[in-house]
């Protein structure tokens, strides 16, 4: 017969057991929860471009300028321009390896050819959606892009240039982008590329290279 000691021991061992296996679960789920990327936001969705454009359309009425609509081919051709960008692992308005732009993509997304895509682009670390749980259709990570432009007086000007008449907004991992549509020409001149010495050094100022 066996003795009450020995069962007591076994059911602490059993209860010790039951705890570490329960402890593990928790563990892994809790590490699975955490490495699942595919829960992180990584770009605006069109939803968020819409919202942060109410915003940019608020700065152009207090400038004097009307609100423009959203555009989603400017949504669009601005989330191309910020995976290029990642993609050749340079940050400007033009590829200084394909000598690519805005208006070289912009028949890709529907653009007439009277039709003028002007950029703004704002690169750092901070834009990422994975440092932010705000859940609002646009959060920190879109404020400090487009206050960032309010305060550079060319960025501004694009913001609330008068005859753009539609745009939208963007961010793509690190990289924000605004693209404010117009057809008055605005925008129409190619932006030479950076050299690859002007480009390290936007990229060890902007991204920290």
């Amino acid at each position: 017969m066996v003795s009450d000691e020995t069962v007591k021991k076994v059911k602490t061992g059993l209860l010790i057991v039951a705890l570490i296996i329960v402890g593990t679960v928790v563990f892994v789920l809790n590490c699975s929860a955490a490495g699942d990327t595919s829960a992180i936001k990584i770009n605006s969705t069109i939803e968020d471009s819409r919202a942060a454009l109410e915003w940019i359309n608020e700065i152009r009425v207090d400038n004097g300028s009307a609100p423009i609509k959203f555009d989603e081919r400017a949504y669009w051709l601005a989330m191309h321009q910020c995976k290029d960008m990642e993609d050749y692992n340079y940050y400007y308005h033009t590829n200084p390896e394909t000598l690519e732009w805005v208006a070289s993509w912009k028949a890709d997304y529907g653009f007439y050819e009277d039709e003028y895509p002007v950029d703004n682009l704002a690169c750092n670390t901070i834009f990422t959606y994975a440092n932010y749980n705000d859940e609002n259709l646009y959060s920190e990570v879109e404020a400090y892009a487009i206050t960032g432009w309010i305060e550079s007086p060319g960025h501004y000007y694009n913001l609330v240039y008068p005859h753009h008449k539609s745009g939208a907004f963007v961010i793509y991992r690190d990289t924000a982008v605004f693209i404010g549509v117009n057809t008055d020409g605005y925008g129409s001149e190619y932006m030479e590329p950076l050299s690859y010495v002007d480009m390290e050094i936007e990229n060890r100022y902007y991204k920290g290279y």
